[in-house]
């Protein structure tokens, strides 16, 4: 599940990367960054729902960070 979460981590930093290169159109908007990161996001984390404790702190966290991204996506 750690790999997971820093695949995650590195799938966005890599996209922000990405987006920051002139004439890219990632960086044009960041509704279209998480467009195209939904469904890898989403395999990851999916089975983090269905793994485990049903309120172990490790998927909560997850939850909680999962939010974050969110809301700076949506914000920025």
């Amino acid at each position: 599940m750690l790999l997971g979460l820093l695949q995650v981590i590195l799938l966005y930093a890599y996209s922000y990367h990405i987006a920051k290169q002139p004439g890219n159109e990632l960086g044009s908007s960041p509704l279209i960054l998480l467009v195209y990161l939904a469904i890898p996001v989403t395999a990851i984390y999916y089975p983090l729902f269905f793994i485990g404790k049903a309120f172990s702190k490790f998927r909560l966290a997850v939850v909680l960070i999962a939010a974050l991204m969110l809301t700076y996506a949506t914000i920025a």
